[in-house]
């Protein structure tokens, strides 16, 4: 499963945020196969499981997966530009492959394994090398949790203790021990002792008093809308007033208009990139989980409006002329209509 079909369609129209999406992230693929499991649909996502096992069999470290890689398996993506092309609107460089596929990114084992955990759910059993795959992925958890790393938007500086990505550490063990306790598995004490851990350290370095929120590093003081998982993937209570002032915060900082921005912070690069879809269909899960259930309804209205005549949508959308940018189709935001609109619905919300 792919992010995108195409390359370097711009995130800023003119500028240089031009990547190429024609690849399998584990994380976005499994993201995606989750919202397709809520729908009745496993298959994609046995398929999916079964493609990341036999890439930890292929792996120099069997223990690791990377953030991206080939639809065709294992040959490396460099990443390159096209100099002749001048690049859609003038948005150049033209890229083709990527080089996040040397980041680290730890955030990307969360979904994995929630994908393991929710085709379980979804009455698709638990075979054999899926529990491996999740006791590898478990284990590299444990080790790493503590890590820096580049995170869930693959800013290209310094490796940082990103808040989502312990967020996603702490659900590869959530989900790991609550599958071995309804599949009557032992789980090693470790794993609920490190799930602890995590909580306590993201509670301790990860909120901010002076900005009453949640912040996107340890010892930080910027936002990031992907904090807004916490409180629909179970690692706080989304009623918990530290949760609820951070929605509020996000809501303040990175929502304008239709859109919702992942981030204000500098991340390198020049130009400013347009509000993320799938940072709005965080908003609204949010917005339903904090009980704001009419507001979230509003949102999703807003999602929709990038979709032109085919259905389609873009990655982002820009909050003064509602026009699409980045690749098209994302994953990513068609996700974000999945997953809103069936937590709407669990309110009784039809659209």
């Amino acid at each position: 499963m792919l992010a995108a079909a195409t390359t370097s369609l711009p995130e800023s129209i003119g500028g240089l945020r031009n990547w190429d999406y024609r690849y399998c992230w584990p994380r976005d693929s499994s993201m995606a196969c989750c919202s397709l499991a809520q729908l009745g649909r496993i298959e994609p996502g046995l398929a999916l499981l079964d493609w990341l096992c036999e890439r930890i069999s292929h792996a120099t470290r069997p223990d690791l997966l990377r953030p991206l890689y080939h639809v065709t398996g294992d040959e490396p993506v460099p990443e390159g530009a096209i100099a002749e092309l001048a690049g859609y609107a003038g948005s150049r460089p033209v890229r083709i492959g990527n080089a996040a596929e040397n980041q680290v990114q730890l955030d990307a084992l969360g979904p994995v394994i929630d994908l393991v955990h929710r085709i379980f759910n979804s009455g698709g059993g638990l075979r054999p090398e899926h529990w491996r795959l999740t006791e590898q992925i478990a284990a590299v958890v444990v080790d790493q949790w503590r890590s820096p790393d580049h995170g869930i938007w693959e800013i290209r500086l310094a490796r940082q203790h990103n808040v989502v990505s312990k967020v996603m550490c702490w659900l590869v063990l959530d989900r790991a021990i609550q599958l071995a306790r309804i599949t009557g598995r032992t789980a090693p004490a470790i794993w609920e002792q490190v799930r602890q851990d995590i909580v306590d350290d993201v509670v301790d370095r990860g909120w901010n008093p002076r900005l009453n929120s949640f912040v996107s590093t340890y010892d930080g003081d910027s936002l990031d809308a992907g904090l807004l998982m916490m409180g629909f993937t179970g690692f706080i209570d989304p009623l918990d007033e530290r949760f609820v002032a951070t929605v509020r915060a996000i809501e303040g900082e990175l929502c304008d208009g239709p859109a919702v921005y992942r981030y204000r912070n500098d991340d390198g690069l020049a130009g400013i990139e347009g509000g993320m879809l799938v940072c709005t269909g965080w908003l609204i899960q949010a917005l339903v989980a904090c009980g704001r259930v009419d507001e979230a309804h509003d949102w999703f209205d807003r999602l929709l409006i990038p979709a032109g005549p085919s259905g389609l949508l873009p990655e982002q959308i820009d909050p003064a002329t509602e026009r699409g940018l980045g690749n098209f189709p994302q994953a990513y935001s068609h996700i974000a209509v999945i997953d809103a609109a069936v937590a709407l619905a669990s309110h009784g919300v039809t659209s």
